[in-house]
């Protein structure tokens, strides 16, 4: 596998919140130094061949968040993972990432990751901001589960879900979403439905995009 260290890398890993303070010279030298490329297989997955805590950088294709069968989320190029059990000093990881299509993955290992937090206190800032946002996340995932109707679970899955200025949400398997939404199927279509029809939302095909968040609820 050639050298995956190039401008357009570096480039990406700035582009996300925590690694935006660091100098881009900085991190090609970091990179260089202690980083670890992989390749991963459709269905491999995706952890460091060295079996050390690191945050990986998705530099090609698209990955499965799943926790037990059901799919969580999925995460395409330029996407972060990792980082908030980079210090967990866990065994287990609580999901599991896997490659859907050939992937191509840069590992930034903690010792890395920890000087560049030693040397730049606006990124270990960025860190713990990232982190903040994650239990908000978690929070509303928790709301999901606990709200009053099978809408509320839905609304509140999709405000935790979409990215971007599209606000578009893909759902890679509407079975494993009624799962984790604790609802039926069928119960889900309804609620999709409904929402269409308040103009909430739009669906096509298994790409859902919230067009107006104030009618969610």
């Amino acid at each position: 596998m050639s050298s995956v260290f190039t401008p357009s890398v570096i480039k990406i890993l700035r582009q996300s919140d925590i690694f935006e303070p660091i100098e881009p010279d900085t991190l090609r030298k970091g990179l260089e130094e202690y980083a670890e490329q992989a390749e991963f297989l459709k269905g491999e997955v995706l952890r460091p061949r060295s079996g050390e805590p690191a945050i990986g950088l998705l530099i090609s294709g698209k990955a499965a968040v799943t926790k037990g069968r059901a799919v969580i989320n999925t995460l395409e190029k330029g996407a972060l993972f990792g980082a908030v059990t980079l210090y967990a000093g866990m065994p287990e990881e609580a999901t599991r990432l896997s490659a859907m299509n050939l992937c191509r993955v840069v590992f930034l290992p903690k010792p890395f990751v920890s000087s560049l937090m030693k040397d730049c206190p606006r990124m270990a800032e960025n860190y713990i901001a990232y982190l903040s946002r994650r239990i908000y996340f978690l929070t509303d995932k928790i709301d999901a589960f606990t709200a009053g109707c099978a809408e509320n679970r839905l609304s509140l899955h999709l405000l935790g879900e979409y990215e971007g200025e599209e606000h578009k949400v893909t759902v890679g398997n509407f079975s494993a979403l009624a799962k984790q939404l604790d609802i039926s199927r069928a119960t889900l279509y309804r609620a999709l439905d409904n929402l269409e029809k308040k103009g909430a939302v739009i669906r096509n095909g298994k790409i859902i995009t919230v067009t107006d968040k104030s009618k969610l609820f």
